[in-house]
């Protein structure tokens, strides 16, 4: 068993999945479900809006946004990001279900680069896909908090060495 294998063997990952078409039921929104499903032994819990987003119990979020138009996609994905944001979730990855144009997703190509923001965009079509985007959105959430642990380990020492110039001063005087 691999070093990445063991992890995942010792903890759950916890998947969030929103609808947010949730009175339509189409055969690609069951074709999703169903496919989510089969990922394998992942806890994956529906949530009625965002803000049923439980921040620290949460490795991806999962929307299922596939009969939004393209034309108020960008704008959506905005506010899905700013909803995020305010929330303190951004560290956490977003798989979405849409169809989208290749020159729809040029335009949002330039702000994606800029946002500290990880997602993807699966077409209905592209379902066998699926366990990849998955996996490697499970692994960017991972490295993220990692560099987060990291980030936090680097400030107590330097708060530390702060504190150790602080004395040495002091007793120098």
């Amino acid at each position: 068993m691999s070093a990445s294998a063991k992890v995942f063997a010792k903890r759950k990952i916890r998947i969030r999945y929103w609808n947010c078409e949730p009175k339509v039921l189409d055969s690609h929104r069951m074709a999703f479900e169903v496919h989510l499903k089969r990922l394998g032994d992942l806890e994956t819990i529906a949530i009625h809006s965002l803000d049923d987003i439980a921040v620290n119990e949460t490795d991806l979020l999962v929307i299922g946004a596939h009969l939004l138009e393209f034309e108020h996609f960008s704008s959506w994905l905005k506010d899905v990001r700013r909803t995020l944001l305010s929330k303190g979730a951004i560290w956490t990855p977003v798989l979405v279900l849409a169809e989208a144009s290749f020159d729809g997703l040029v335009e949002i190509l330039m702000e994606s680069i800029a946002d500290n923001w990880y997602f993807d965009i699966v077409a209905p079509r592209h379902m066998a896909s699926l366990p990849i985007r998955v996996a490697n959105l499970l692994r960017i959430h991972d490295h993220l908090h990692e560099l987060k642990r990291y980030s936090q380990a680097l400030e107590e020492i330097n708060q530390k060495l702060v504190e150790l110039e602080k004395k040495v001063l002091a007793d120098r005087n």
